[in-house]
């Protein structure tokens, strides 16, 4: 009897079939065996984390870099305030500092110019991950800003305190109200507002030598009025027409409009004031109060935010038309002679 080249077959199976289950090896080409290497290389390089962009003069904040990702616009608020980021030092990322978030986890990471890797800045735990040199130029930093409170950069003190007030976006209104929320732009510019010399002092007395009440100057108008120059005036005795008017304003306005300008709207019962912004080359308005004309998605309904600033000036038209009120719109700026009396020259100076 002759021997079976493939063995003893198994009762009812076809040669084919014992062809098809035998464990024979598979013969590999070396063009596949490379392809498998790389495969696996690739598998083994890739990273979750990704670029979201660099901390500069046009995007001061994470924020900002967050909103202008297509990725991740919608949930900026939700991710820099979840339970990985919530408490990170933000306040410290230097300006020309490469931001980062894992794709996975949403966590913001962060890499100094000067680093040679990024430092993780979980509680407990650093992580060093690949550098990724960034070709953006480094922004220099004024010595004008003290501590860790904004980031730090060049340009006139107009666009620094419009950039100043950025990181107070989403803070809700019972903390920060509008006038407030100037106060603190120029506070991190280095002006002293409390105290013996210090801006208050002054916005004080302006009103008690015109026998006014002690705060009938804690507004925009009264911060123009001790520390710039007023750009744009316009009173309407009543409001006939709020679209149309507002539009007129608008058009008026254009002209001279810069970042950190301060716009206040004053009517008889009521007043607002904020700080005049520019995002994506649409004008904004910094401000902090009912957020109903945002130029991003936000859950924040009242508090600080960044709003567009014809339809602002078409709200308060509106308001002014519904109270049946006089409307009076300031548009002032800031100068640094001027911010130079209220100044502790001992610890910074304006440059």
């Amino acid at each position: 009897m002759k021997t079976n080249p493939l063995g003893t077959l198994r009762k009812g199976k076809t040669i084919q079939q014992y062809l098809e289950g035998a464990r024979t090896p598979v013969r590999t080409t070396f063009s596949q065996i490379l392809s498998q290497e790389k495969e696996s290389a690739n598998k083994q390089s890739e990273t979750p984390v990704v670029t979201i962009g660099t901390i500069s003069k046009d995007n001061p904040t994470v924020a900002n870099l967050l909103m202008d990702s297509p990725n991740y616009k919608k949930d900026c608020f939700k991710i820099i305030h979840s339970e990985l980021n919530r408490k990170k030092e933000y306040r410290k990322i230097s300006a020309g500092s490469t931001v980062y978030i894992n794709k996975q986890t949403n966590e913001i990471t962060w890499q100094k110019n000067d680093a040679k890797n990024i430092t993780m800045t979980n509680n407990n735990t650093t992580t060093n991950l690949p550098t990724k040199i960034s070709n953006r130029p480094q922004v220099l930093i004024d010595s004008h800003f003290r501590g860790n409170d904004v980031i730090n950069e060049t340009g006139d003190v107009s666009e620094r305190l419009a950039n100043a007030v950025l990181k107070y976006i989403g803070k809700p209104y019972k903390e920060i109200n509008c006038y407030g929320l100037v106060v603190r732009g120029l506070k991190n510019l280095g002006v002293r507002y409390d105290g013996n010399g210090g801006l208050l002092e002054k916005l004080v007395k302006m009103a008690e030598d015109e026998g006014k009440p002690k705060n009938a100057y804690m507004n925009g108008e009264g911060i123009v009025a001790a520390s710039g120059s007023t750009v744009y005036y316009k009173s309407f005795v009543r409001v006939k027409n709020p679209e149309i008017q507002a539009k007129e304003v608008f058009k008026e306005i254009e002209p001279y409009l810069k970042k950190g300008l301060i716009l206040s709207f004053s009517a008889e019962s009521k007043g607002h004031t904020g700080i005049i912004s520019n995002k994506d080359n649409d004008w904004t308005f910094i401000n902090s109060g009912r957020l109903d004309n945002q130029n991003y998605y936000s859950p924040l309904k009242k508090g600080v935010g960044e709003e567009k600033l014809l339809q602002e000036i078409e709200n308060w038209f509106k308001l002014s038309h519904k109270l049946n009120e006089s409307l009076k719109i300031t548009v002032g700026e800031i100068k640094e002679e001027k911010l130079t009396a209220f100044l502790d020259n001992s610890k910074t100076k304006i440059v």
